[in-house]
């Protein structure tokens, strides 16, 4: 058995600056569900960070009485996040 000789382990800020483009995935999700992440509180949004992403989805889902179940709404922010990554995303 090969013996594993190193992990690398990204927390946002390490390899890559991906928060940003998490912040507006979350923001064109909630456009699309005819809200926007300005009718958050600014603690509301603060206490995002470190959040597991379907907490922060069930989260925006209850406080802004969006229509949409959280699974469903944390599909939608993901694929935007991954449509971001895949041309904006930039190493630290």
């Amino acid at each position: 058995m090969e013996q594993i000789k190193a992990v690398i382990y990204d927390v946002d800020g390490t390899l890559v600056n991906s928060e940003p483009l998490h912040v507006q995935a979350w923001d064109v999700a909630l456009k699309e569900c005819g809200s926007s992440l300005d009718t958050l509180s600014v603690d509301f949004v603060r206490a995002m960070a470190g959040k597991k992403p379907i907490v922060i989805a069930s989260e925006m889902v209850e406080e802004l009485k969006l229509s949409i179940k959280p699974e469903k709404f944390l599909d939608l922010k993901t694929d935007h996040y991954l449509e971001f990554a895949a041309t904006r995303l930039e190493p630290m």
